[in-house]
């Protein structure tokens, strides 16, 4: 497991391009790691959004939309 934080940036950078069961990161950080090459959702089986009703009141919904469609199907 990881927490991608904006600090420990190159660590989450190698943990995430070896691989991980299991990452927990906001939406905005977890983009910025997948347009950086440092992860992919190609072997992803669930994505859990918790209090996703809350950050669609926070004006979240392009961040949830971009992680969302990058889940293959």
């Amino acid at each position: 497991m990881i927490m991608c934080m904006s600090f420990w940036s190159l660590w989450q950078r190698s943990e995430l391009r070896a691989g991980v069961e299991i990452a927990v990161a906001t939406p905005g950080r977890f983009i910025d790691h997948l347009q950086q090459g440092n992860t992919s959702l190609s072997r992803i089986s669930y994505v859990v959004l918790d209090e996703a009703d809350r950050m669609l009141d926070m004006g979240f919904e392009p961040q949830i939309r971009e992680v969302s469609v990058r889940v293959i199907l």
